[in-house]
C-alpha cells in the first residue's frame, strides 16, 4: 500500500497527465482484488458526476466507461461511504446511482458497488471513487481501506490538475472579457503555416471610442464597453477564435472558413454590423466604433509573424486615413506609411528650425471689395527656400503632437502680426486660423491661445478658430462641442469650415456653438449653374442670419461666382478671384492700401519692413 501511494504521489508531483494517474489509481485495487472493478467520477460544470477513468485490466472496461453516463447530481460536500446492492430486476431498481449499471450487470456480473466521495483539501466535493463487485456483499476492511486510499489520492490528483488549469487560464485568458489573451494569440500564430496562402487570415480590430468613454464616463463604463464588444465579436466570428490582445485591441484568426482569405472585406463588414449597436454603459448610451486591418499570407511570406506585421500595418494605415474603416494589406501600404512618416519627420525638422510660417488670404466684403479679415494659412519653407502649402504635408496633421506644435507656432506668428497691424492703425476685424479635432481634444489649446495673445497684448476677440466640419463628426462630437463652449467663454470666436460638404449635417449647428459658417468649394464652384447649389446657399444665409452667424463663401474663383453669391445674400467671400495666399509683406501692403492714402503706403511699408529686419 505504501509503495502504491508513493508511486501515485510521484506521478502527481511530476505533472503526469491526470488520465494516466487516475487509470493507475483504478488499476491497483483491481490487481490486488481480482473481483473488484473501479472507476473515478468527476463533477462537471453542471454539477453532474461523469466518468474520468476505470480499471484498464477489466475486459469490459470500455463498456463500463461508456455506460457510466449517469444523471446523478453531486451534493456540494458529498455523501458518506455507502454500499449499494444491485437489483437485476429493472422494475425494482429505484436508486439513481444504480440506473447506470443495470444494463451492464448481466454481461459484467456486477452485484454491488461502493461509492467513496472524493474531496479536495478544502473539503469540496470533486467526484467519487466507485468500487464494483461481482458478489452481493460488503467490502472487507482491506478492500474498504484501499477504496478510501484511492479516493484520497484521486482528490489530490484532481485538485492538482484543477490548480494547473486555473494557472493556465490566468496566463492565457483575459480576465475582463473571458477571451484568449495576447499570450494565447502568440501561441496560436506561431503554429500557423504560410505554405497554403489561402488557408487562413488575420484581422485586427482597434476600439475607437474607449479612451473617450473612459475620460468622459469613467473606467467602469469603459470596462462594460469592452466586455460587450468582446461578446459581440466572439459570436460574430464563431467558430473562429477572437482574442483580446491589448487594452482596446482585438484579433481574429480566420481558419474555419476556406473563403476567409478572399472575403476579409465582407467579414470586416459583418463584424462592424455586429458590434455597432448602442450599449448601455453604466447608464450612458455608447455606440461602439472600430477600425480594422487585415492580412492573409502572400506568396512571399515565409512565417506567420510576417502576416501579423502586415495586419498591423493595415490597421495603422486604416487609422491614418480615417477611423471606422477597414484596410486590407497590400504591398504598397508600406510605402504609403513610409511617406507619411517621412512627412512627419520633415515637418518636425521645420518646426525645430522655425521654417513654419504664416501666409494670409484676405476675406472681402462682396459689395465693396473691402478687406474685412484674413485667414492664416500654414506654409513650410524648405531649406532651399521653396514655400510649400499645407496640403502638401497634410499627413503631418495626423500626428497629434505635430498638429499641436504647428497650431502653437501659428498662434504665436499670427498674434504678433495682428498686433503689428493694429499698431499701424489698420481697422482690423479678425484673423481666422485652422485647427484640428486633435487640438480641441487636447488640453493645451485654450492655454496656448491665451498665452500667445497675452504676449502681444492682443484681445482674444480678434481670433476666429476654424474647425473643419468633417473633423467634428463621430462619437467625439460631444467632447468637441464641450471644448468649443469653453473657448467661446474665453472670448474666442469659432467658425465651422467646409459647411455644405459631403460630411455636412445641420445637426452640427445644434451641437457646436459657432460664430461663422464657411460654405464649401463644391457649392460655390457650381452656384452659377446649379439651382440646387443656389438653394443651399440661400438656406445657409437664412440660417446664419437667424442664428446670428456670419456666412463666408470660400474659394471664389470668378467674377460671376462672386456676383451670384452676392445676389443670394452672401456678404463675405474669399478666393483667388480676389487674392491668393500672400506673404507677410504683401498682406501688410494690401491692408494699408485699402485704409490709408497711397502716398502714405510706401512710407508705412518701408517702416514695416525696417521693423521686420530689426526683429530678425
Amino acid at each position: 500500500m505504501l509503495q502504491f501511494r508513493v508511486g501515485i504521489l510521484e506521478l502527481i508531483a511530476t505533472n503526469a497527465p491526470l488520465s494516466m494517474i487516475l487509470e493507475q489509481i483504478c488499476e491497483a485495487p483491481s490487481q490486488r482484488f481480482p473481483n473488484m472493478i473501479c472507476t473515478v467520477l468527476g463533477v462537471d460544470p453542471q454539477g453532474q458526476l461523469r466518468p474520468l477513468a476505470t480499471s484498464a485490466s477489466s475486459d469490459n472496461s470500455g463498456a463500463l466507461q461508456s455506460g457510466v453516463q449517469m444523471r446523478e447530481q453531486a451534493e456540494p460536500r458529498g455523501a458518506a461511504v455507502v454500499m449499494h446492492k444491485i437489483d437485476l430486476a429493472p422494475e425494482s431498481a429505484t436508486d439513481s446511482r444504480e440506473y447506470h449499471v443495470r444494463n451492464l450487470s448481466p454481461s459484467m456480473e456486477l452485484r454491488s458497488h461502493l461509492s467513496v466521495p472524493v474531496h479536495d483539501s478544502a473539503g469540496l466535493l470533486k467526484g467519487a471513487f466507485r468500487v464494483y463487485l461481482r458478489e452481493s456483499r460488503e467490502l472487507t476492511p482491506d478492500e474498504q481501506l484501499m477504496a478510501e486510499t484511492c479516493a484520497r489520492l484521486s482528490g489530490i490528483a484532481i485538485e492538482r490538475n484543477d490548480c494547473q488549469f486555473e494557472r493556465e487560464q490566468k496566463a492565457n485568458i483575459d480576465a475582463l472579457t473571458g477571451l484568449p489573451n495576447q499570450g494565447r494569440f502568440k501561441q496560436a500564430v506561431s503554429q500557423l503555416s504560410c505554405k497554403q496562402p489561402t488557408s487562413w487570415a488575420l484581422l485586427l480590430l482597434d476600439l475607437d471610442n474607449l479612451k473617450t468613454t473612459n475620460d468622459t464616463f469613467g473606467h467602469h463604463a469603459g470596462d462594460l464597453l469592452i466586455q460587450k464588444v468582446a461578446s459581440r465579436l466572439s459570436k460574430a466570428v464563431e467558430p473562429d477564435p477572437a482574442f483580446r490582445i491589448g487594452g482596446d485591441e482585438f484579433a481574429v484568426l480566420l481558419q474555419k472558413s476556406p473563403e476567409a482569405a478572399y472575403n476579409l472585406e465582407h467579414i470586416a463588414e459583418h463584424i462592424r454590423a455586429a458590434i455597432e449597436h448602442p450599449i448601455d454603459c453604466d447608464g450612458h448610451v455608447m455606440v461602439p466604433r472600430a477600425t480594422m486591418g487585415g492580412a492573409s499570407p502572400l506568396a512571399a511570406d515565409e512565417t506567420a509573424d510576417q502576416v501579423q506585421r502586415h495586419a498591423d500595418l493595415a490597421l495603422y494605415h486604416a487609422k491614418d486615413i480615417g477611423r471606422g474603416g477597414f484596410v486590407r494589406y497590400s504591398p504598397d501600404i508600406g510605402s504609403r506609411i513610409f511617406d507619411r512618416l517621412s512627412t512627419i519627420s520633415m515637418v518636425a525638422a521645420a518646426l525645430r528650425e522655425h521654417r513654419i510660417d504664416a501666409y494670409y488670404q484676405p476675406l472681402v466684403c462682396l459689395d465693396t471689395a473691402k478687406i474685412v479679415g484674413v485667414e492664416a494659412l500654414c506654409r513650410l519653407k524648405t531649406v532651399d527656400g521653396d514655400v510649400i502649402p499645407a496640403a502638401s504635408f497634410d499627413d503631418a496633421f495626423t500626428d497629434a503632437r505635430i498638429a499641436s506644435d504647428i497650431t502653437r507656432r501659428m498662434l504665436s506668428i499670427v498674434a504678433a502680426d495682428v498686433r503689428r497691424w493694429i499698431d499701424l492703425g489698420i481697422p482690423f476685424q479678425h484673423v481666422g486660423l485652422n485647427i484640428s479635432a486633435a487640438d480641441l481634444l487636447g488640453s493645451a489649446l485654450a492655454r496656448d491661445i491665451e498665452s500667445a495673445c497675452a504676449t502681444e497684448n492682443l484681445p482674444l476677440e480678434y481670433v476666429i478658430l476654424e474647425l473643419r466640419e468633417r473633423a467634428s463628426l463621430g462619437e467625439r462630437n460631444q467632447i468637441l462641442a464641450d471644448a468649443t463652449v469653453k473657448l467661446r467663454e474665453l472670448g474666442v470666436r469659432l467658425a465651422l469650415d467646409d459647411f455644405g460638404s459631403d460630411y455636412a449635417s445641420l445637426t452640427h449647428l445644434l451641437s457646436f456653438p459657432v460664430d461663422a459658417l464657411k460654405i464649401d468649394h463644391p457649392i460655390t464652384s457650381r452656384v452659377e449653374s446649379s439651382e440646387a447649389c443656389r438653394a443651399i446657399v440661400r438656406s445657409v444665409v437664412d440660417i446664419g442670419r437667424t442664428l446670428g452667424m456670419k456666412v463666408i463663401a470660400a474659394r471664389i474663383e470668378t467674377l460671376e461666382q462672386a456676383a451670384s453669391l452676392r445676389g443670394l445674400g452672401c456678404e463675405i467671400g474669399q478666393g483667388h478671384h480676389f487674392f491668393g495666399a500672400l506673404d507677410r509683406s504683401e498682406i501688410t501692403r494690401q491692408l494699408l492700401l485699402r485704409h490709408i492714402r497711397r502716398d502714405e503706403v510706401e512710407a508705412a511699408v518701408v517702416s514695416e519692413l525696417a521693423q521686420m529686419l530689426r526683429n530678425g
